[in-house]
């Protein structure tokens, strides 16, 4: 039986390997946008030997986000500087320093006169993007495992600001003199709004659940059919096709998909799946899977494969106009719509 089991467990590799060599290369990013700045790690030192160096603090690239119009992206270090760079010429626009240690996630107030970092410790503070100044600061309310905020996510207007942390996660109205939690989002890994804008739907390691944004009322709960895989993070793209809407979860088993807001679930594939994000602009999905890089359609049809892109942290736009990945103290960017060809030609 062991020797039985062994052979198809080489087989199923050997025919997943073969099937993925078949494919097309994932195409070449359409931009790279990096920092003006440059640091030699290699000194070379008697006898042909070199030593390799650390990159400074000022040199790593922690994360990177897009500016709600889409136009421009946050490029954020690990020394807590902030560049704000055009995307269609790679220059810097401004450069600021918020905080004195890393930045986790950067976003635009809805405004457009506040730029949202969120900090270690639990902070979200509003900077001006002139002076990099702290307009204002919220500490939130830290849970029994002390995680940091890990999403954050804006109302359109600007009225409410929603966190997750795989702990106590809230919703908080920021229509009043101050912040006030009025929706609880537990231990929510990740968080997306229904394209109509009226429901917020969460997800942990266990379930998927909605939120009215009109009162925050629940909507509805529905266990996941699988689970991530424990080394990964569970995360969460909502699309829609016609008059219905579809929420996608990733899983060790296979693609999740819950019709909404009925949260009828099944699996839209059997191969694990480690990402998903959705691109709303054309109305299409783009899959991390095992072994491959795929796009499907809104409602779960396959569009195009290719072989995996070695992503360190994928990134959709707002609006799913740029799929970005931060690659080494560089980001490299695809438009969506140019990868909807699935034969891409390459761009620098």
């Amino acid at each position: 039986m062991r020797f039985v089991a062994s052979s198809l467990l080489v087989l199923v590799l050997s025919v997943a390997g073969h099937a993925q060599s078949t494919l097309p290369p994932f195409p070449d990013p359409a931009k790279i946008v990096k920092d003006d700045k440059q640091f030699n790690a290699t000194t070379l030192g008697p006898g042909n030997t070199f030593t390799v160096r650390e990159a400074p603090d000022d040199f790593q690239l922690e994360a990177f986000d897009f500016s709600a119009n889409e136009a421009a992206l946050f490029m954020e270090w690990k020394s807590g500087r902030l560049e704000t760079r055009d995307i269609e010429t790679g220059k810097r626009v401004s450069e600021i320093k918020p905080i004195a240690g890393p930045i986790w996630e950067a976003y635009d107030d809805p405004s457009g006169k506040r730029i949202i970092v969120v900090t270690k410790g639990g902070v979200i503070r509003f900077i001006d993007p002139q002076n990099g100044k702290k307009v204002s600061e919220i500490e939130v309310e830290k849970g029994r495992f002390n995680y940091d905020i890990q999403k954050l996510l804006i109302a359109p207007d600007g009225s409410w600001l929603a966190y997750v942390n795989q702990d106590n996660g809230k919703v908080l109205d920021l229509s009043g003199a101050s912040p006030k939690a009025v929706a609880n989002l537990d231990d929510g890994y990740d968080m997306a709004l229904s394209p109509d804008q009226t429901t917020l739907w969460v997800i942990n390691r266990n379930k998927i659940f909605g939120l009215k944004v009109s009162d925050w009322s629940t909507v509805g709960t529905a266990s996941l059919l699988d689970q991530a895989k424990l080394d990964q993070t569970p995360n969460l793209a909502v699309l829609s096709s016609g008059t219905s809407t579809f929420a996608y979860i990733p899983s060790q088993s296979g693609l999740l998909k819950y019709d909404l807001p009925s949260l009828q679930g099944r699996k839209a594939t059997s191969v694990p799946t480690y990402w998903v994000g959705a691109d709303r602009e054309h109305n299409q999905l783009f899959v991390h899977e095992f072994k491959v890089s795929a796009l499907y359609t809104a409602d779960g049809a396959v569009k195009c494969r290719w072989q995996i892109h070695p992503a360190q942290g994928f990134k959709m736009s707002p609006s799913g106009k740029w799929l970005g990945d931060r690659l080494f103290g560089k980001v490299e960017l695809w438009s969506t719509g140019t990868l909807m060809s699935c034969d891409s030609p390459a761009k620098n």
